[in-house]
């Protein structure tokens, strides 16, 4: 998927604002990229594991 980076922000100012308004905290962590498609399953794994810690109910958003 292409975007610019304008777009890119106002989805993020869109998200972030979505987030605030049902209270929850919003952390933002750079990801460094991953070459091999091993590494690239643990990446994703790991972040699913980390959204759900502590979370009441999860939403994944997409364009």
């Amino acid at each position: 998927m292409k975007l610019s980076v304008s777009e890119a922000k106002a989805q993020l100012t869109e998200l972030v604002r979505r987030a605030e308004a049902r209270g929850a905290v919003v952390r933002l962590v750079p990801v460094k990229p991953v070459a091999d498609r091993r590494s690239r399953c643990a990446l994703r794994e790991a972040v699913r594991a980390s959204r759900l810690v502590g979370a009441k109910w999860t939403k994944t958003w997409s364009a």
